[in-house]
């Protein structure tokens, strides 16, 4: 045998996977992360490797590799790891995304219970709100949503300001929905995913209330203002059903 060797082995491919990482290639990179958490199960790097493993995997849309590193590290199991609290945060994320809103919704309390003072407060809320939203609790929701309005005036609460509309529009509240996506318009229009996203909005809150005319013009507005987005394609093909 070679205890030199097999001491310097976990160093050796945790090097390798930051080589790749900075290259760009995620595909090596999570094997080499993967293969230290496999081969040196008592190296003290396993932790950092399942967590750069789990970055990777979300690069290349692996969600459900990228979920089971993150869950090895919310468990407990690493005490002395630094990067614990954002493992759960990414746990939580990963989970929101692929539709798992109660355990997502879990994941983010726990994470709020075991670290009040986690750093990135804004987002944690906003993510918890969304959560809410998506299991149909609106008035819980939008108590996180107006936090997250308290906490910060960027990117963050743009998102929070537009599902405020979504969660109002959600339930049949039209005035409210129009008046929480023109605040996103006014306060927040240097973000134009969600500027363009709630003028959007607001044509089809117009619709629902029957101003035909109205909805015509924010419509033909996200196509002016915004050509480059989603929701400017989307605002054509409504577009071609009033003329249709």
């Amino acid at each position: 045998g070679n205890p030199g060797g097999a001491r310097l082995k976990d160093k050796i491919l945790y090097r390798l996977g930051w080589c790749a990482w900075t290259l760009g290639d995620y595909p090596a990179s999570t094997e080499a992360f993967d293969r230290l958490t496999r081969e040196c199960p008592k190296s003290e790097l396993v932790p950092d490797a399942l967590f750069q493993a789990a970055e990777g995997y979300l690069k290349l849309a692996k969600n459900e590799k990228a979920l089971a590193c993150l869950k090895t590290l919310s468990e407990g199991r690493y005490p002395s790891f630094k990067h614990t609290a954002e493992a759960e945060f990414r746990l939580g994320e990963v989970r929101l995304t692929l539709g798992r809103y109660k355990e997502a919704l879990e994941t983010f309390r726990a994470l709020e219970r075991r670290k009040p003072g986690y750093p990135d407060r804004a987002e944690l809320e906003f993510n918890i709100g969304k959560c809410l939203y998506n299991l149909a609790k609106y008035a819980e929701a939008r108590a996180r949503f107006d936090k997250v309005l308290d906490l910060t005036k960027d990117e963050t609460a743009a998102k929070a300001q537009f599902f405020l509309g979504e969660s109002f529009f959600a339930e049949g509240k039209t005035r409210e929905a129009l008046k929480a996506y023109l605040r996103v318009i006014a306060l927040w229009g240097a973000y134009e995913k969600w500027a363009a996203a709630a003028r959007y909005e607001t044509a089809r809150v117009y619709l629902s209330q029957g101003e035909k005319e109205k909805a015509r013009k924010a419509l033909e507005e996200v196509v002016s203002r915004y050509p480059g987005t989603e929701w400017a394609k989307a605002a054509r093909e409504k577009l071609a059903e009033f003329s249709g």
